[in-house]
């Protein structure tokens, strides 16, 4: 056993060493991606016009405005949560809520990607269940099922541009 042991120790070195890589290149590629989503969804509001801000599609659906500032509360709560930050995500999203004008709005927004972002980077052990809404998932799943959210609202605020004849802005990829 003594002659393995030096052999096992730099295989239990070499294990720790690759999940660690593996979590951080988990992180970075994570990053990357909210970076775009962060390019593509504010550059996509910001081509509507302010007179706009108030269009719905119907009764159902919230006017243009109050869909960027769900996307921007929901960009917050899900990201914060999984690195605890709660307190500060009712306080921030809080004053989302009382937020009127065009330019108050998309700045709230991009700093709500900043903030998903911060968060992002604070999250450990990624494979960790949690329980979301009484469903038993990874952080990693909930995580994707944010972007998941985030997209579907989005793509209601393409429509809403679409409706008044203003194209979004250019979408982005994980793989530029």
């Amino acid at each position: 056993m003594k002659k393995h042991k030096p052999y096992l120790v730099i295989l239990l070195m070499l294990f720790s060493a690759n999940l660690t890589i593996g979590q951080t290149l988990k992180v970075d590629r994570m990053v990357f991606a909210w970076n775009n989503m962060k390019n593509m969804v504010v550059n996509t509001a910001k081509e509507l016009p302010e007179d706009k801000w108030d269009f719905a599609i119907n009764d159902k659906v919230l006017p243009f405005g109050e869909m960027v500032k769900h996307i921007t509360t929901s960009t917050r709560f899900f990201t914060g949560s999984l690195a605890g930050r709660n307190a500060e995500i009712q306080e921030k999203n809080a004053a989302t809520a009382k937020l009127t004008s065009k330019a108050d709005i998309i700045s709230d927004l991009e700093a709500a990607f900043d903030f998903a972002i911060a968060s992002i980077k604070q999250v450990e052990n990624w494979d960790q269940v949690i329980d979301a809404f009484g469903n038993k998932v990874s952080k990693l799943e909930f995580l994707l099922q944010s972007e998941h959210h985030m997209h579907r609202e989005q793509g209601k605020i393409i429509v809403m541009m679409r409706m008044n004849g203003v194209a979004p802005a250019k979408s982005t990829s994980w793989f530029l």
